[in-house]
Protein backbone atom coordinates (compact mmCIF):
# COMPACT_ATOMS: atom_id res chain seq x y z
CA UNK A 1 0.00 0.00 0.00
CA UNK A 2 2.79 2.09 0.60
CA UNK A 3 4.46 1.62 -2.38
CA UNK A 4 1.00 2.56 -4.26
CA UNK A 5 0.73 6.00 -2.79
CA UNK A 6 4.14 6.52 -3.36
CA UNK A 7 3.44 5.80 -6.97
CA UNK A 8 0.22 8.38 -7.26
CA UNK A 9 2.35 10.99 -5.33
CA UNK A 10 5.02 10.22 -8.16
CA UNK A 11 2.59 11.07 -10.82
CA UNK A 12 0.04 13.46 -9.55
CA UNK A 13 2.56 15.41 -7.54
CA UNK A 14 5.12 18.45 -8.36
CA UNK A 15 8.66 17.61 -7.28
CA UNK A 16 11.48 20.01 -5.79
CA UNK A 17 15.15 19.41 -6.72
CA UNK A 18 17.51 19.97 -3.96
CA UNK A 19 21.22 20.61 -5.03
CA UNK A 20 23.88 20.02 -1.64
CA UNK A 21 21.27 17.85 -0.11
CA UNK A 22 23.01 15.04 1.91
CA UNK A 23 23.81 17.48 4.83
CA UNK A 24 23.57 21.00 6.01
CA UNK A 25 21.15 23.40 5.11
CA UNK A 26 20.57 21.44 2.01
CA UNK A 27 19.33 18.39 3.67
CA UNK A 28 16.92 21.12 6.08
CA UNK A 29 15.79 22.09 2.78
CA UNK A 30 14.91 18.94 1.45
CA UNK A 31 12.60 17.80 4.66
CA UNK A 32 10.98 21.22 4.29
CA UNK A 33 10.33 20.97 0.70
CA UNK A 34 8.71 17.34 1.74
CA UNK A 35 6.49 19.01 4.60
CA UNK A 36 5.02 21.07 2.01
CA UNK A 37 4.15 18.02 0.25
CA UNK A 38 6.49 17.90 -2.79
CA UNK A 39 8.27 15.17 -3.62
CA UNK A 40 12.20 15.17 -3.77
CA UNK A 41 15.02 14.51 -6.12
CA UNK A 42 17.71 14.54 -4.17
CA UNK A 43 21.54 15.52 -5.28
CA UNK A 44 24.71 15.79 -4.08
CA UNK A 45 28.16 13.77 -4.44
CA UNK A 46 27.60 11.33 -1.43
CA UNK A 47 24.68 8.77 -2.40
CA UNK A 48 24.64 6.58 1.37
CA UNK A 49 23.68 10.13 3.22
CA UNK A 50 21.32 10.98 0.45
CA UNK A 51 19.15 7.34 0.22
CA UNK A 52 19.38 7.24 4.40
CA UNK A 53 17.48 11.36 3.69
CA UNK A 54 15.26 9.76 1.15
CA UNK A 55 14.36 6.78 3.68
CA UNK A 56 13.59 9.33 6.44
CA UNK A 57 11.56 11.47 4.28
CA UNK A 58 9.42 8.39 2.89
CA UNK A 59 8.83 7.54 6.11
CA UNK A 60 7.94 10.88 7.34
CA UNK A 61 5.89 12.17 4.77
CA UNK A 62 3.61 10.95 1.93
CA UNK A 63 5.80 12.03 -0.77
CA UNK A 64 8.22 10.02 -3.68
CA UNK A 65 12.11 11.15 -3.74
CA UNK A 66 14.65 10.39 -6.02
CA UNK A 67 18.15 10.02 -4.84
CA UNK A 68 20.48 11.20 -8.21
CA UNK A 69 24.49 11.34 -6.98
CA UNK A 70 27.14 12.89 -8.79
CA UNK A 71 29.28 16.16 -9.02
CA UNK A 72 27.48 19.51 -10.54
CA UNK A 73 30.91 20.52 -11.63
CA UNK A 74 29.67 17.69 -14.45
CA UNK A 75 27.96 19.40 -17.40
CA UNK A 76 26.72 16.65 -18.03
CA UNK A 77 25.44 15.53 -14.90
CA UNK A 78 23.84 18.48 -14.46
CA UNK A 79 21.51 17.60 -17.78
CA UNK A 80 20.66 14.47 -16.40
CA UNK A 81 19.33 16.18 -13.73
CA UNK A 82 16.43 17.95 -15.67
CA UNK A 83 15.20 13.90 -16.09
CA UNK A 84 15.76 12.74 -12.76
CA UNK A 85 11.92 13.41 -11.78
CA UNK A 86 9.23 11.33 -12.49
CA UNK A 87 6.72 14.52 -12.68
CA UNK A 88 6.85 17.79 -13.17
CA UNK A 89 9.46 20.23 -11.27
CA UNK A 90 8.19 23.81 -9.70
CA UNK A 91 10.64 24.06 -7.37
CA UNK A 92 14.37 24.14 -7.66
CA UNK A 93 17.07 24.75 -4.49
CA UNK A 94 19.94 25.54 -5.59
CA UNK A 95 22.16 25.11 -2.48
CA UNK A 96 25.20 23.50 -3.10
CA UNK A 97 28.33 25.50 -2.23
CA UNK A 98 32.06 25.13 -0.75
CA UNK A 99 34.02 27.07 1.40
CA UNK A 100 37.58 27.70 2.64
CA UNK A 101 39.31 30.26 4.29
CA UNK A 102 43.06 31.64 3.60
CA UNK A 103 44.67 34.34 2.27
CA UNK A 104 43.94 34.80 -1.45
CA UNK A 105 47.42 34.98 -3.50
CA UNK A 106 48.48 31.42 -0.72
CA UNK A 107 45.40 29.67 -1.48
CA UNK A 108 45.76 26.61 -3.30
CA UNK A 109 44.95 27.99 -7.06
CA UNK A 110 43.30 24.24 -7.69
CA UNK A 111 41.18 24.32 -4.53
CA UNK A 112 39.69 27.88 -5.40
CA UNK A 113 39.01 26.88 -8.79
CA UNK A 114 36.80 23.97 -7.69
CA UNK A 115 35.07 26.35 -5.20
CA UNK A 116 34.51 29.03 -7.71
CA UNK A 117 33.33 26.01 -10.37
CA UNK A 118 30.93 24.82 -7.73
CA UNK A 119 29.50 27.84 -6.22
CA UNK A 120 29.35 30.54 -9.36
CA UNK A 121 29.33 27.98 -12.78
CA UNK A 122 27.08 25.25 -11.43
CA UNK A 123 25.01 27.10 -9.56
CA UNK A 124 24.51 29.69 -12.97
CA UNK A 125 24.19 26.38 -14.91
CA UNK A 126 21.68 24.53 -12.33
CA UNK A 127 19.55 27.39 -12.59
CA UNK A 128 19.14 28.32 -16.20
CA UNK A 129 18.37 24.71 -17.02
CA UNK A 130 15.43 24.53 -14.83
CA UNK A 131 14.48 28.58 -15.07
CA UNK A 132 14.02 27.69 -18.74
CA UNK A 133 11.43 24.86 -18.22
CA UNK A 134 9.65 27.40 -15.21
CA UNK A 135 9.51 29.83 -18.12
CA UNK A 136 8.11 27.71 -20.25
CA UNK A 137 5.47 26.35 -18.33
CA UNK A 138 4.84 30.08 -16.73
CA UNK A 139 5.28 28.66 -12.95
CA UNK A 140 8.03 27.48 -10.72
CA UNK A 141 9.95 28.94 -8.12
CA UNK A 142 14.13 28.92 -7.48
CA UNK A 143 15.81 29.69 -4.38
CA UNK A 144 19.54 30.24 -4.09
CA UNK A 145 21.92 29.85 -0.99
CA UNK A 146 24.07 32.76 -1.01
CA UNK A 147 25.85 34.36 2.28
CA UNK A 148 25.81 37.00 4.88
CA UNK A 149 29.85 37.11 3.59
CA UNK A 150 27.78 38.44 0.49
CA UNK A 151 27.37 41.93 1.70
CA UNK A 152 31.32 42.79 1.80
CA UNK A 153 34.68 42.12 0.64
CA UNK A 154 35.72 39.52 3.15
CA UNK A 155 39.69 39.64 3.54
CA UNK A 156 40.89 35.77 4.33
CA UNK A 157 38.09 34.98 2.76
CA UNK A 158 38.33 36.66 -0.16
CA UNK A 159 37.08 33.95 -2.80
CA UNK A 160 34.52 32.72 -0.83
CA UNK A 161 32.78 35.57 -0.37
CA UNK A 162 32.73 36.74 -3.47
CA UNK A 163 31.51 33.69 -5.31
CA UNK A 164 28.27 34.18 -2.98
CA UNK A 165 28.62 37.94 -3.58
CA UNK A 166 27.79 36.81 -7.23
CA UNK A 167 24.90 34.11 -6.10
CA UNK A 168 23.05 37.57 -4.99
CA UNK A 169 23.70 39.61 -7.75
CA UNK A 170 22.59 37.01 -10.29
CA UNK A 171 19.42 35.79 -8.11
CA UNK A 172 18.14 39.67 -8.16
CA UNK A 173 18.94 39.81 -11.89
CA UNK A 174 17.19 36.23 -12.60
CA UNK A 175 14.55 37.26 -10.51
CA UNK A 176 13.68 40.55 -12.39
CA UNK A 177 13.79 38.52 -16.17
CA UNK A 178 11.87 35.98 -14.65
CA UNK A 179 8.77 37.53 -13.10
CA UNK A 180 6.54 38.37 -16.12
CA UNK A 181 6.65 34.87 -16.68
CA UNK A 182 5.03 34.03 -13.12
CA UNK A 183 8.20 32.34 -12.05
CA UNK A 184 9.61 33.76 -8.38
CA UNK A 185 13.19 33.96 -7.41
CA UNK A 186 13.78 33.74 -3.89
CA UNK A 187 17.95 34.24 -2.17
CA UNK A 188 18.35 33.47 1.21
CA UNK A 189 21.94 34.71 2.62
CA UNK A 190 22.65 32.98 5.99
CA UNK A 191 24.95 33.64 8.51
CA UNK A 192 27.00 31.51 10.50
CA UNK A 193 24.65 28.11 10.85
CA UNK A 194 24.97 24.79 12.57
CA UNK A 195 26.12 22.33 10.32
CA UNK A 196 29.07 20.70 9.06
CA UNK A 197 30.04 23.33 6.53
CA UNK A 198 32.08 25.55 8.75
CA UNK A 199 34.38 22.53 9.92
CA UNK A 200 34.80 21.52 5.96
CA UNK A 201 35.53 25.08 5.49
CA UNK A 202 38.03 25.29 8.15
CA UNK A 203 35.95 28.01 10.00
CA UNK A 204 34.27 26.42 12.47
CA UNK A 205 36.77 27.65 15.14
CA UNK A 206 35.90 31.56 14.12
CA UNK A 207 33.61 33.85 16.63
CA UNK A 208 30.79 33.81 14.55
CA UNK A 209 30.70 29.64 15.33
CA UNK A 210 30.98 29.87 18.63
CA UNK A 211 28.87 29.16 21.95
CA UNK A 212 28.20 32.68 22.64
CA UNK A 213 27.66 33.77 18.86
CA UNK A 214 25.15 31.02 18.92
CA UNK A 215 23.34 32.45 22.66
CA UNK A 216 23.01 35.62 21.00
CA UNK A 217 21.47 34.66 17.72
CA UNK A 218 24.70 35.26 15.31
CA UNK A 219 24.84 31.44 14.59
CA UNK A 220 21.37 29.64 14.06
CA UNK A 221 20.27 26.08 13.81
CA UNK A 222 19.89 24.79 9.94
CA UNK A 223 16.64 23.80 10.35
CA UNK A 224 15.43 27.82 11.83
CA UNK A 225 17.09 29.32 8.39
CA UNK A 226 15.49 26.30 6.22
CA UNK A 227 12.69 26.64 7.58
CA UNK A 228 12.59 30.28 7.20
CA UNK A 229 13.93 30.23 3.63
CA UNK A 230 11.07 27.59 2.23
CA UNK A 231 8.24 30.44 4.17
CA UNK A 232 10.07 33.02 2.08
CA UNK A 233 10.24 31.25 -1.23
CA UNK A 234 6.75 29.85 -1.07
CA UNK A 235 5.45 33.63 -0.34
CA UNK A 236 7.79 35.07 -3.19
CA UNK A 237 10.27 37.01 -1.70
CA UNK A 238 13.00 38.42 -3.37
CA UNK A 239 15.39 38.13 -0.73
CA UNK A 240 15.94 37.18 3.10
CA UNK A 241 18.58 37.69 5.65
CA UNK A 242 17.47 35.34 8.79
CA UNK A 243 18.37 36.47 11.99
CA UNK A 244 17.99 40.22 13.36
CA UNK A 245 21.93 40.70 14.04
CA UNK A 246 22.63 38.96 10.48
CA UNK A 247 20.26 41.48 8.94
CA UNK A 248 21.67 44.75 10.73
CA UNK A 249 25.27 43.29 9.53
CA UNK A 250 23.86 42.89 5.84
CA UNK A 251 22.89 46.71 6.00
CA UNK A 252 25.18 48.38 7.94
CA UNK A 253 28.57 46.48 6.74
CA UNK A 254 28.41 47.92 3.04
CA UNK A 255 28.01 51.58 4.60
CA UNK A 256 30.81 51.13 7.23
CA UNK A 257 33.62 50.82 4.40
CA UNK A 258 36.75 49.30 5.35
CA UNK A 259 35.38 48.43 9.44
CA UNK A 260 32.67 46.61 8.11
CA UNK A 261 35.41 44.17 6.12
CA UNK A 262 37.10 43.98 9.47
CA UNK A 263 34.18 43.14 11.40
CA UNK A 264 33.14 40.55 8.85
CA UNK A 265 36.86 39.46 8.17
CA UNK A 266 37.06 38.72 12.51
CA UNK A 267 33.85 37.14 12.49
CA UNK A 268 34.07 34.51 10.02
CA UNK A 269 37.82 34.04 9.32
CA UNK A 270 40.31 35.47 12.12
CA UNK A 271 43.36 33.19 11.96
CA UNK A 272 44.19 33.72 8.43
CA UNK A 273 48.19 35.05 8.06
CA UNK A 274 46.41 38.72 6.95
CA UNK A 275 44.55 38.93 10.27
CA UNK A 276 47.80 37.58 11.89
CA UNK A 277 50.39 40.05 10.30
CA UNK A 278 47.20 42.68 12.17
CA UNK A 279 47.46 41.47 15.26
CA UNK A 280 51.26 41.90 15.76
CA UNK A 281 51.55 44.99 13.35
CA UNK A 282 54.86 43.11 12.06
CA UNK A 283 57.65 45.29 10.39
CA UNK A 284 56.38 43.60 7.03
CA UNK A 285 52.64 45.26 7.55
CA UNK A 286 53.86 48.38 8.19
CA UNK A 287 56.44 48.37 5.28
CA UNK A 288 53.26 47.42 3.15
CA UNK A 289 51.37 50.09 4.65
CA UNK A 290 54.29 52.35 4.17
CA UNK A 291 55.21 52.76 7.99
Amino acid sequence: MAVSLLSLAAAAGDWAVITGASTGIGRQLALEAAREGYNVVLTARRAPLLQKLAAEIEAEHAVATRVCAGCLTDAKFVERLRDAAPGSVSLLVANAGCGMEGDAVAAPRARVRSMLELNVLSTTQVCQLFASDFVRDRRGRVLLVSSLTSAVPMPGGAAYAASKSYVRSFAGALRDEVRPAGVSVTCVCPGATTSDFAAASGIDTSPAFSRAAALVGIRMDGGDVARRAMRATLRGRGEIVPGVLNKAHAALSPALGALGREIAAFFFCPETPWHARRRRRSPEWSQAQGG
